[in-house]
């Protein structure tokens, strides 16, 4: 009987473990997405700002 407890806390601890495991990697995932998105918005307006900088040296 306690060895039968003992294999359910276990394996409720392995699943907690791996539910963490889970959500944090969703969440890393969610925040790289995110960081690509504002680097992609800051690229944009750097080569817009490079594109109108070129463009005034030429006149």
């Amino acid at each position: 009987m306690k060895r039968r407890l003992k294999r359910g806390a276990r394996e409720k601890a392995r699943e907690r473990r791996q539910q963490a495991v889970v959500k944090a990697q969703a969440a890393l995932e969610k925040s790289e997405r995110e960081h690509d998105q504002v680097a992609s918005t800051i690229e944009a307006e750097r080569a817009m700002v490079e594109n109108r900088s070129q463009a005034e040296e030429a006149r």
